[in-house]
Protein backbone atom coordinates (compact mmCIF):
# COMPACT_ATOMS: atom_id res chain seq x y z
CA UNK A 1 0.00 0.00 0.00
CA UNK A 2 0.81 3.73 -1.39
CA UNK A 3 1.01 5.94 1.64
CA UNK A 4 1.45 9.78 0.78
CA UNK A 5 2.65 11.90 3.22
CA UNK A 6 1.51 15.29 3.55
CA UNK A 7 4.73 17.74 3.58
CA UNK A 8 2.98 20.54 5.66
CA UNK A 9 2.51 17.86 8.20
CA UNK A 10 5.89 16.66 8.41
CA UNK A 11 7.60 20.50 8.44
CA UNK A 12 5.03 20.89 11.35
CA UNK A 13 6.51 18.33 12.93
CA UNK A 14 9.98 19.40 12.39
CA UNK A 15 9.07 22.81 13.58
CA UNK A 16 7.11 21.39 16.77
CA UNK A 17 10.84 19.34 17.78
CA UNK A 18 12.81 22.51 17.24
CA UNK A 19 10.31 24.48 19.28
CA UNK A 20 10.25 21.86 22.03
CA UNK A 21 14.03 21.65 22.05
CA UNK A 22 14.60 25.35 22.63
CA UNK A 23 11.84 25.87 25.19
CA UNK A 24 9.10 27.88 22.25
CA UNK A 25 7.04 25.53 23.39
CA UNK A 26 5.94 21.81 25.01
CA UNK A 27 6.30 18.88 23.55
CA UNK A 28 3.35 15.97 23.69
CA UNK A 29 3.50 12.71 25.21
CA UNK A 30 2.91 10.72 22.01
CA UNK A 31 3.90 13.35 19.16
CA UNK A 32 0.57 13.02 17.78
CA UNK A 33 -1.03 16.12 18.33
CA UNK A 34 1.52 18.99 18.63
CA UNK A 35 0.69 21.43 21.34
CA UNK A 36 0.44 24.84 19.68
CA UNK A 37 -1.60 26.39 22.73
CA UNK A 38 1.91 26.03 24.54
CA UNK A 39 4.29 28.00 21.85
CA UNK A 40 5.24 31.66 22.57
CA UNK A 41 3.68 33.73 20.31
CA UNK A 42 6.45 34.01 17.77
CA UNK A 43 6.60 29.74 17.65
CA UNK A 44 2.92 29.68 17.00
CA UNK A 45 3.27 32.64 13.94
CA UNK A 46 5.42 30.52 12.49
CA UNK A 47 3.84 27.66 12.50
CA UNK A 48 0.94 29.01 11.20
CA UNK A 49 1.48 31.73 8.91
CA UNK A 50 4.92 30.78 8.04
CA UNK A 51 4.20 27.50 6.53
CA UNK A 52 0.94 28.98 4.95
CA UNK A 53 3.38 31.25 2.98
CA UNK A 54 5.49 28.33 2.11
CA UNK A 55 4.00 25.39 1.33
CA UNK A 56 2.75 26.54 -2.19
CA UNK A 57 5.97 25.26 -3.08
CA UNK A 58 5.75 21.80 -1.94
CA UNK A 59 4.86 19.99 -4.68
CA UNK A 60 5.90 22.49 -7.20
CA UNK A 61 8.56 21.63 -9.76
CA UNK A 62 8.40 25.45 -11.25
CA UNK A 63 10.41 26.28 -8.34
CA UNK A 64 14.30 27.43 -8.85
CA UNK A 65 16.21 27.39 -5.97
CA UNK A 66 13.65 26.84 -2.50
CA UNK A 67 12.46 23.80 -1.42
CA UNK A 68 9.91 23.71 1.39
CA UNK A 69 11.55 22.09 4.71
CA UNK A 70 11.23 23.52 7.67
CA UNK A 71 14.64 25.37 7.47
CA UNK A 72 13.27 27.24 4.58
CA UNK A 73 10.07 28.05 6.73
CA UNK A 74 12.25 29.34 9.59
CA UNK A 75 14.49 31.14 7.92
CA UNK A 76 11.94 32.78 5.46
CA UNK A 77 9.78 33.67 7.90
CA UNK A 78 12.08 35.36 10.07
CA UNK A 79 13.39 37.44 7.39
CA UNK A 80 10.04 38.16 6.73
CA UNK A 81 9.86 36.46 3.49
CA UNK A 82 6.95 35.13 1.31
CA UNK A 83 6.64 33.56 -1.80
CA UNK A 84 5.49 34.73 -4.73
CA UNK A 85 5.35 32.91 -8.40
CA UNK A 86 6.12 36.43 -10.11
CA UNK A 87 9.54 36.76 -7.67
CA UNK A 88 10.63 33.52 -8.63
CA UNK A 89 10.01 33.74 -11.93
CA UNK A 90 12.05 37.01 -11.89
CA UNK A 91 14.66 35.36 -9.89
CA UNK A 92 14.72 32.21 -12.52
CA UNK A 93 15.20 34.92 -15.05
CA UNK A 94 18.34 36.50 -13.62
CA UNK A 95 19.67 33.40 -12.95
CA UNK A 96 19.26 33.73 -9.13
CA UNK A 97 19.73 36.23 -6.48
CA UNK A 98 19.75 36.32 -2.63
CA UNK A 99 16.36 35.19 -1.80
CA UNK A 100 16.30 36.46 1.48
CA UNK A 101 16.12 40.14 -0.42
CA UNK A 102 14.01 39.36 -3.39
CA UNK A 103 10.95 37.48 -1.64
CA UNK A 104 10.97 40.01 1.49
CA UNK A 105 7.87 41.30 2.29
CA UNK A 106 7.53 44.61 4.59
CA UNK A 107 3.46 44.05 5.41
CA UNK A 108 4.10 40.53 6.93
CA UNK A 109 7.60 41.06 8.45
CA UNK A 110 5.28 44.00 10.05
CA UNK A 111 3.29 41.79 11.34
CA UNK A 112 6.18 39.51 12.61
CA UNK A 113 7.22 42.37 14.15
CA UNK A 114 4.37 43.17 16.26
CA UNK A 115 4.18 39.30 17.36
CA UNK A 116 7.83 39.21 18.62
CA UNK A 117 10.40 41.40 19.18
CA UNK A 118 14.13 42.06 17.47
CA UNK A 119 15.71 40.38 20.12
CA UNK A 120 13.43 36.72 20.68
CA UNK A 121 13.57 36.97 16.54
CA UNK A 122 17.16 37.25 16.63
CA UNK A 123 17.40 34.13 19.19
CA UNK A 124 15.24 31.89 17.48
CA UNK A 125 17.27 32.98 14.00
CA UNK A 126 20.66 32.43 15.60
CA UNK A 127 19.56 28.96 17.34
CA UNK A 128 18.95 27.63 13.67
CA UNK A 129 22.22 26.89 12.57
CA UNK A 130 23.39 24.66 15.78
CA UNK A 131 20.45 22.99 15.59
CA UNK A 132 20.87 21.69 11.67
CA UNK A 133 24.64 22.37 11.60
CA UNK A 134 25.94 20.41 14.24
CA UNK A 135 29.34 20.40 13.12
CA UNK A 136 29.63 24.37 12.55
CA UNK A 137 30.52 26.64 14.90
CA UNK A 138 28.00 28.75 16.52
CA UNK A 139 27.12 32.29 15.48
CA UNK A 140 28.57 34.96 17.67
CA UNK A 141 26.21 37.68 18.99
CA UNK A 142 25.27 40.76 20.66
CA UNK A 143 23.34 43.80 21.25
CA UNK A 144 24.66 46.60 19.08
CA UNK A 145 24.92 49.50 21.91
CA UNK A 146 23.98 51.98 19.28
CA UNK A 147 21.18 50.75 17.68
CA UNK A 148 20.04 47.99 20.14
CA UNK A 149 19.74 45.73 17.57
CA UNK A 150 21.00 41.59 17.84
CA UNK A 151 23.86 41.44 15.32
CA UNK A 152 26.21 39.13 13.97
CA UNK A 153 29.56 38.60 13.51
CA UNK A 154 30.04 37.97 9.40
CA UNK A 155 33.49 37.82 9.56
CA UNK A 156 36.54 40.28 9.24
CA UNK A 157 36.79 43.23 6.56
CA UNK A 158 40.14 43.59 4.41
CA UNK A 159 41.87 45.18 7.27
CA UNK A 160 40.90 42.97 9.85
CA UNK A 161 37.71 44.63 11.35
CA UNK A 162 35.03 42.42 12.51
CA UNK A 163 31.71 42.58 10.45
CA UNK A 164 28.82 42.86 12.65
CA UNK A 165 25.75 42.54 10.49
CA UNK A 166 21.81 42.66 12.02
CA UNK A 167 20.68 39.30 12.18
CA UNK A 168 16.50 40.44 10.95
CA UNK A 169 16.28 43.02 8.42
CA UNK A 170 16.19 46.54 9.09
CA UNK A 171 13.27 48.58 7.83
Amino acid sequence: MLSIINPTYAVRNQLNQFFCIHGWGKQSDWQIKNKIDTYTPLAKFIYTRGVDEWEIIANSRNILILKFDCMTVLNMTLSGCTYSSSVNNQIKAAGGANVETAYFDEDFYMELCEVASDYERAEMKLSIKPYFYKNVLPTFSKIDENSGLVVALEGRDDKGEEIWNPVNPVL
